[in-house]
């Protein structure tokens, strides 16, 4: 499957301490190889995986359809659940 990044995403792999970055990159690798290897997330965030690297969570999403994973936000695990469900629910304002 191909990954897919959102632009937050993309900035925050980026802007990752270069060991981090490097490990975070092998997951990524590992979730476009078994995309179900995350947890089910739920409530807010249902259809939304999570893959954990130390203290670093990946949430995505996986779009069977397009054959594609969308790989929605990077972040440490105290804040990334509740950027997550704030950053979709803004997105569903808009919609």
């Amino acid at each position: 499957m191909k990954l897919i990044y959102s632009a937050i995403a993309k900035d925050q792999i980026t802007s990752l301490p270069p060991q981090t970055k490097g490990q975070i990159r092998a997951l990524l690798e590992e979730i476009q190889d078994n995309p179900h290897h995350g947890k089910a997330l739920r409530d807010d965030l249902t259809g939304f995986r999570s893959s954990a690297f130390h203290r670093y969570r990946i949430v995505y999403r996986i779009m069977k359809k397009s054959n594609e994973i969308w790989i929605y936000i990077v972040e440490r695990r105290e804040t990334v659940y509740e950027n997550a469900s704030r950053l979709l629910a803004e997105q569903k304002k808009r919609t």
